[in-house]
């Protein structure tokens, strides 16, 4: 009687899209102030009127400077502020196809592409500005075409990472050696790392495996060249979740493109002593595909 009881209590959450559009949506407490992320998740699509086959590659996330994905089939606290629903998929056929059929998820991506654009997250030439104002003109607004273009820019397809501390060298006594300022982008291709000193694209058959440390806002990756020599490279970010959440999407999607060629089993992931936990990458192939990273 009580669970009942207790199942009654609603409360409103705020989701917000990329433009500021707030949209309100109830949903149960569960225990101690916990509600379901599924919840949220389902009623805000339903809200926007997304399809139940593009709203799959949508999700929830909360926090402004510091982001956090709310995964589905968990829960978050009822005060949960600043929830946004974004786009979540980094295949260009799967988004192509959205596009086409779901006019609402054509409208979100084309919301987030602008933005992006607009932020100085992804470079446009002259050219490409020009083409991309013609598609909004106010009489004839052409949005599929803007993603379409906006597909082309580098970097689309990808979670970029800014303001984190890059160092080559495992931590020694947790400091950081011979560490320098960049960024991270997660992307189909792998981990691109950048700094003031150089660029490098870690393919994801050569990285072995991640260690997270989210008490010490680290990432490290464990890489192996083509000689078979392994490098820890370790990225301190406050993004941790964020980052982790963006390596395992891709990975699934990369597994999607290429289902016979790689198995994931729980034995992958294991808790350290020091708290961390290491995930060996499936997608692994070692250093005999003889092909080399960029930047390498």
């Amino acid at each position: 009687m009580n669970r009942d009881v207790e199942l009654q209590k609603l409360v409103k959450v705020t989701v917000v899209t990329i433009d500021g559009n707030e949209n309100q949506v109830t949903v149960p407490v569960v225990g101690d102030e916990q509600i379901s992320v599924t919840d949220i998740y389902a009623k805000a699509c339903d809200c926007l009127g997304l399809q139940k086959t593009s709203s799959k590659w949508f999700s929830l996330f909360c926090g402004g400077e510091t982001i956090r994905r709310l995964k589905p089939d968990t829960f978050t606290h009822s005060s949960a502020k600043e929830v946004s629903l974004r786009k979540w998929c980094f295949n260009g056929r799967i988004e192509a196809n959205m596009i086409k059929d779901d006019p609402v998820a054509c409208h979100l991506v084309y919301l987030e592409a602008k933005a992006a654009i607009e932020k100085g997250l992804l470079s446009v030439t002259n050219e490409q500005r020009e083409k991309l104002e013609e598609y909004e003109d106010p009489a004839f607004k052409l949005e599929k075409d803007y993603i379409l273009l906006a597909q082309t820019l580098e970097g689309y397809f990808s979670v970029l990472i800014q303001n984190c501390i890059i160092t080559d060298q495992e931590p020694i006594e947790s400091t950081l050696q011979n560490s320098y300022p960049g960024s991270v982008r997660v992307s189909m291709e792998g981990i691109i790392l950048h700094t003031e000193k150089c660029s490098r694209t870690f393919k994801w058959t050569r990285l072995k495996k991640w260690t997270v440390h989210n008490k010490l806002s680290r990432v490290a990756f464990l890489h192996v060249s083509p000689s078979g020599e392994e490098q820890t490279v370790v990225v301190e970010t406050h993004q941790c979740d964020y980052l982790l959440s963006a390596i395992i999407q891709i990975v699934k999607e990369l597994q999607v493109v290429n289902p016979s060629e790689s198995f994931f089993y729980s034995s992958m992931i294991s808790t350290n002593e020091e708290g961390s936990t290491s995930y060996e990458n499936v997608l692994y192939r070692g250093p005999c595909d003889g092909v080399d990273d960029e930047g390498r």
